[in-house]
């Protein structure tokens, strides 16, 4: 019998390229004051990968190969875009500093998008502050 560390190797070694990767943004269809458009900031070095997981990758059926890539740290480090990708960045509302504010920017981190492979659907994010 196989253990979940198996299936899920498994699973992943067939998996897609950057390429083949599917973008559909939900949040990117609510109204305008839930969010703005925003494409993420490069960062002033280049970015490097210290570790990547391929659980979540096995969600959206993503190849483990695809971590060496160049690309996959431009892609998921927010340096690079996917065609199709949609970027943005979520408003919310909430106290600061002892007073509500009721526009507050989403500083934690930019959505890039939502990877797809139905019925899944997992946010790509980029760190904020």
């Amino acid at each position: 019998m196989a253990n979940v560390e198996t299936v899920v190797s498994h699973k992943v070694m067939a998996g897609r390229t950057l390429e083949r990767l599917s973008f559909d943004n939900t949040y990117g269809r609510l109204p305008q004051a839930f969010h703005a458009r925003l494409n993420p900031t490069p960062f002033s070095a280049s970015p490097y990968l210290v570790h990547a997981n391929p659980e979540p990758a096995a969600l959206i059926d993503l190849d483990p190969e695809q971590f060496a890539r160049p690309e996959f740290v431009a892609l998921f480090g927010g340096s690079a875009l996917a065609p199709g990708m949609e970027p943005l960045a979520m408003l919310c509302a909430g106290h600061q500093v002892g007073v509500y504010v009721p526009q507050l920017g989403d500083g934690r981190a930019i959505l890039l998008d939502e990877a797809t492979i139905k019925p899944l659907r997992a946010e790509v994010t980029g760190e904020g502050e």
